[in-house]
């Protein structure tokens, strides 16, 4: 094991150089040996210096995991938030901060989040987290009947023609629930 104070020296002892590339290597020499969410942002923000958008995005979901899984929320959020100011349609942050939401009982927001990724997810055609996605939606508000329909139309342009089908006599049943027999009818059709 390597002294964690010697690489963090090293580390800053090569950025103060302007030596990035040096500077990374030995940060990632610590996060191996002490996998640390800091530690995961500060390369984040090495590569984002560097110009390797990539890589940093990589590094700060590496980072927002540990803070996840350390119980840190807020910490995750912020690096999920700055995941998508570099790209504001990744997937894993914006279904990562739905789930954050959630969990803080914030139903729009995380309706929001989950929408964005699932908009996202639909581009990509990665259609079973879709379908894992608007699970999550659906979830939270069983009986939004706009969004309901929303996702109804959503299936359907994806071709998923059963799914949408469940979610037209859902919206049925509640019109038919709230005594809207006409409306109910309709959607039964």
């Amino acid at each position: 094991m390597s002294d964690k104070a010697f690489i963090t020296r090293e580390a800053q002892k090569y950025l103060a150089r302007g030596q990035v590339d040096k500077a990374i290597a030995e940060w990632e020499k610590l996060a191996k040996e002490y996998p640390d969410g800091n530690t995961f942002n500060s390369i984040g923000d090495l590569y984002l210096k560097k110009g390797n958008k990539t890589e940093a995005i990589n590094t700060y979901h590496k980072a927002a995991e540990i803070f996840r899984q350390e119980g840190f929320s807020l910490k995750a959020l912020a690096l999920y938030k700055k995941i998508l100011n570099i790209n504001p349609s990744d997937a894993i942050s914006l279904q990562a901060l739905g789930e954050l939401n959630e969990a803080k009982g914030l139903v729009p927001d995380a309706i929001k989040f989950y929408l964005a990724a699932a908009d996202t997810l639909s581009k990509e055609g990665k259609k079973e987290q879709l379908l894992e996605i608007y699970g999550k939606i659906l979830g939270l508000s069983p009986t939004n009947i706009p969004l309901r329909n929303k996702v109804a139309e959503i299936y359907s342009r994806e071709g998923l023609i059963s799914e949408a089908a469940k979610q037209y006599e859902t919206v049925a049943k509640i019109y038919l629930e709230k005594g809207e027999l006409e409306r109910s009818i309709g959607f039964y059709q």
